[in-house]
């Protein structure tokens, strides 16, 4: 399934650029969960500031 998911997206990202910070936000989910979200949850509160 997510073999399916990443060549969709690839062949997304030659039409369109932008969908490479989506394809980066699913390359951190592919790592261990707890790493990935402490990633996501500091963005997120670097944000916020």
């Amino acid at each position: 399934m997510r073999k399916k998911i990443i060549s969709l997206f690839s062949r997304l990202e030659k039409e369109d650029p932008s969908i490479k910070s989506l394809i980066f936000f699913l390359s951190l989910m592919d790592k261990p969960r707890s790493n990935a979200k402490k990633k996501f949850f500091s963005l997120e509160k670097s944000k916020k500031i």
